[in-house]
């Protein structure tokens, strides 16, 4: 199944850039991700993770499956600041697309943390992250987006052209292998 994920994203030929922000590349984790970065200096940074388990990952974004995984993704941040690499960690918002919430499209929710500075000298700064869950051709497909708070409001735009363009792009990728 990776190796297939793999050669879908090569052919598919990832744009080298979108709304400003310019590919960093693409790595394997070896845990059957793919993970494909993205960095504008002004705007901040994206990093898209496509990934499964063993379990097939249901189209519908309401269904518990999924539900649970975005629960995942929320506490892995968390775990993040227990293990010393954020601290600080505040969520600010979490929509949760179910049965009850028909406008909503993609789960997501909303972080503030500060990054721990791995040297005494290192000068670190508030950072606001996003981070959207959705599923496409049997894949979960995570987007988190992250940047210094005081650069947030202006990259908000910029972050909606990209995801906006990121989604379309991988429709058209068919993902799904039969």
């Amino acid at each position: 199944m990776h190796n297939d994920l793999k050669e879908i994203v090569e052919r598919s030929n990832l744009p080298e850039k979108i709304s400003g922000f310019l590919f960093e590349g693409k790595e394997d984790p070896g845990d059957g991700a793919l993970l494909i970065g993205y960095f504008s200096e002004d705007y901040g940074i994206i990093t898209i993770t496509l990934y499964k388990f063993e379990e097939e990952v249901p189209d519908d974004i309401t269904n518990d499956y999924v539900i649970n995984e975005f629960e995942n993704c929320i506490d892995t941040v968390f775990q993040m600041e227990e293990a010393g690499i954020y601290a600080e960690v505040d969520l600010l918002s979490k929509e949760v697309c179910n049965s009850t919430n028909e406008d909503c499209e993609v789960h997501n929710a909303v972080f503030t943390y500060f990054q721990v500075p791995e040297t005494e000298n290192e000068e670190v700064g508030s950072t606001f992250s996003i981070l959207f869950l959705d599923t496409e051709g049997g894949y979960f497909h995570k987007i988190r987006f992250s940047v210094a708070f005081s650069k947030a409001e202006n990259s908000l735009p910029k972050l909606e052209e990209f995801t906006d363009h990121w989604v379309s792009f991988v429709k058209k990728m068919n993902l799904r292998i039969n």
